[in-house]
């Protein structure tokens, strides 16, 4: 079994729990962003001309629901297969074990990096917008150093 083979039967059956996270991570993200819209104060401090796009506790509820979805997500991909016994399926493949293990892995970390970079891109088109209005310079160097930060917290849980 070629390793792109393996890639598309695992795909074919992870990919509604992937999909699923994706679109929260995605929802969430657009939440965050029309929030910044409807109360701008929350992020912006009175009399800045330039600031990060991060509330002043550092933690968003985008962050929140991205730590939980990654663990959440991490351990549905992998234990899902003792109840669904697809794990013996795999496991009768000419492949080793590793390899499953290694494909696993890359399709979750994919999926999750992906959608959070997706979800932040959206944040911060929203939020650019709403503060183009007012203003106010974000500063994208720091917010990169931030959501870099938050994406590595992710990917370890």
């Amino acid at each position: 079994m070629t390793k792109r083979k393996l890639w598309q039967l695992l795909w074919r059956h992870y990919r509604t729990l992937l999909l699923t996270a994706g679109g929260v991570l995605l929802l969430v993200g657009i939440k965050e962003g029309y929030s910044i819209a409807h109360n701008p104060s929350r992020y912006v401090a009175q009399n800045v001309s330039s600031f990060a796009l991060m509330e002043a506790t550092h933690l968003r509820m985008e962050t929140v629901v991205a730590i939980i979805v990654s663990l959440v997500l991490g351990v549905a991909l992998f234990l899902s297969d003792n109840f669904t016994n697809f794990n013996q399926y795999l496991f009768s493949l000419p492949v080793a074990r590793k390899q499953i293990y290694r494909r696993k892995i890359g399709l979750l970390i994919g999926m999750l990096v992906s959608a959070y970079m997706l979800a932040e891109a959206v944040f911060g088109l929203i939020a650019w917008r709403v503060l183009a209005k007012q203003q106010v310079r974000i500063d994208w160097l720091t917010t990169l150093y931030e959501e870099l930060g938050i994406l590595a917290v992710m990917l370890v849980f």
